[in-house]
């Protein structure tokens, strides 16, 4: 008490100066705050300030082709620059610190992207922190939250490679000879370079472990090849289960968030915002289990593209040669299951549609050809169209009925067709299924606002999304007990009553798109201190919305 007493008189004598400078404190919070979490990023982790670190290029860790040299470990005392397309070998590893900031240098289109390429037998441990995340992001990004939202395809993303199943054909021409075999494939985006193969062949190890990756931001992502080959922020070649993959976000990539090319990973606390082509993106057999997912698109002001929440293929046409395989996996096919997901358009897909359905506008879920797999407590908004099936006789459609597809438990917000087939239109029959599976389709959810606004160029959020209901939306899928999926009894990614588990580590908490999650910042001026200047700001400030 005597200290606190202490505290009371200190503040009353305080008083008068305080008052003075509300004004100008006030204003140096509004600019402050933005920025002042990603200045002071790594502060609890014992990381100096983003702007006062050093940088270092990553052609000193790399030979002439950017093979890495030796196993390396990365700190946050250093900002490194990402000025090649480094390639990690098998026996080789990454480390990175929590609180590190890596930035891509830009390269022009139709060129070979700075990127980071995990191959086969490669491994990459970034273990990040709530408080301290690891940050990939553009050099032209000065990490203080000021970056428009709106650049995107500045650098290559990530990209890991590994030696789970895959349904491909081989025979791909490889440069500088061969081609790939059966289960095997070339990463997108990285010219058909051999160190670029993923998949098992006719042999995975769908326990294949690549490494950690935890409390990750990439921003600003997604540089082209050539045209129309534009990488992800991070793609995901026949990744195994014994890889960790969890609290990842994605910001203002050119392409997808993140792309499964087959593998077994299982991924969870994952958010992409301002995208430029489809959320996340399922390809060539992938067989894991995905929780917590979170999406928002970008104003179309911002990201033209739009596209779908999920993209969801099965093996594009090639399951006939599954009999290639050896007995063990001859079985094996695409068949993802997902719990929990919050995915938000943008609002603005209002474009004509084919077969009375949103034909050639973006879904909430594309299912396109033969997928397979299953989606449960999930939300989506902001979309025309909610589930879409492709047709025809081999198609994700006819999996549906079968009852292969699985789309059971979800809300659907303000969907004008909240379910629909691309070739054919949906029968009474089928919309009877899709709602006796506890699908819903509504026009509002209390306390749940989908509609949004932020600005591309100053990052200004004039209409803030709320993602949370009043009350959680009851179930009755749940989510098994299995070691990986978390019990939780209610539909969305987020759970009424609790605050997001996007709080403080992800870059919502930088720019408030979503109300609540700001964190209170200490070095409010930021000027990578946190000293007495920083408290006559803060003592001024009492009541500011922040956690």
């Amino acid at each position: 008490m005597y200290y606190l007493n202490q505290i009371k008189n200190q503040l009353k004598k305080m008083k008068k100066l305080i008052t003075k400078l509300a004004v100008a404190a006030g204003m140096v919070v509004a600019v402050g705050t933005t920025g002042s979490a990603q200045n002071n990023l790594g502060a609890d982790c014992g990381c100096p300030s983003v702007s006062s670190r050093p940088t270092k290029n990553f052609s000193s860790y790399v030979d002439v082709d950017g093979n890495l040299l030796a196993n390396l470990y990365l700190s946050c005392d250093t900002t490194y620059i990402l000025n090649d397309k480094v390639w990690v070998g098998a026996g080789k590893s990454i480390t990175i610190a929590p609180g590190t900031v890596i930035k891509g240098t830009p390269t022009g289109i139709g060129v070979q992207q700075n990127s980071l390429v995990i191959m086969r037998g490669g491994k990459i441990y970034a273990s990040g922190t709530n408080t301290c995340p690891i940050v990939f992001t553009s050099t032209n990004d000065p990490v203080n939250g000021t970056y428009p939202i709106g650049n995107r395809a500045e650098w290559g993303g990530i990209q890991i490679l590994g030696s789970a199943q895959l349904a491909r054909l081989g025979g791909v021409a490889i440069t500088g000879g061969g081609t790939t075999a059966n289960g095997e494939w070339l990463m997108e985006g990285l010219n058909a370079d051999a160190r670029s193969i993923f998949g098992g062949g006719s042999t995975p190890n769908n326990n294949d472990n690549s490494g950690i990756l935890r409390y990750i931001s990439i921003r600003h992502a997604g540089g082209a090849t050539a045209a129309n080959v534009e990488l992800n922020g991070l793609s995901l070649g026949a990744v195994g289960s014994g890889t960790t993959i969890e609290n990842i976000e994605v910001l203002s990539n050119d392409d997808d968030a993140i792309e499964w090319w087959g593998g077994t990973v299982n991924c969870k606390y994952i958010n992409f915002m301002f995208l430029n082509d489809d959320g996340y993106d399922i390809d060539m057999d992938y067989d894991g289990k995905l929780q917590f997912l979170f999406g928002v698109k970008a104003p179309a002001a911002v990201a033209p593209g739009g596209e779908s929440g999920f993209e969801w293929d099965g093996d594009e046409g090639s399951s006939t040669w599954f009999g290639g395989y050896s007995s063990a996996v001859s079985t094996i096919k695409s068949h993802p299951v997902v719990y929990n997901a919050t995915i938000l358009g943008n609002g603005s897909n209002t474009g004509a549609g084919g077969s009375g359905t949103t034909a050639g506008n973006p879904f909430g879920i594309s299912f396109k050809a033969d997928a397979e797999g299953e989606i449960y407590n999930s939300i989506f908004t902001g979309f025309r169209g909610g589930m879409n099936l492709q047709g025809g006789s081999d198609s994700s459609y006819v999996n549906w009925v079968n009852n292969l597809v699985k789309v059971q438990c979800n809300h659907w917000v303000a969907c004008t067709f909240p379910a629909s087939n691309t070739n054919v239109p949906f029968t009474g029959a089928d919309s009877t299924k899709f709602f006796s599976e506890n699908n819903v389709n509504t026009n509002t959810v209390a306390g749940f606002d989908y509609l949004f606004n932020i600005n591309g160029t100053t990052n200004v959020v004039s209409d803030n999304i709320d993602v949370v209901p009043t009350s959680n939306l009851t179930t009755t899928c749940s989510a098994p007990n299995d070691g990986f999926f978390t019990p939780a009894p209610f539909r969305g990614a987020f759970e009424a009553g609790k605050k997001p588990w996007l709080n403080k580590w992800a870059y919502t908490s930088v720019i408030n798109v979503i109300p609540g999650l700001t964190p209170c910042p200490t070095d409010l001026n930021s000027d990578g201190q946190t000293n007495t200047s920083d408290f006559l700001i803060f003592v001024a400030q009492f009541n500011l919305s922040c956690n």
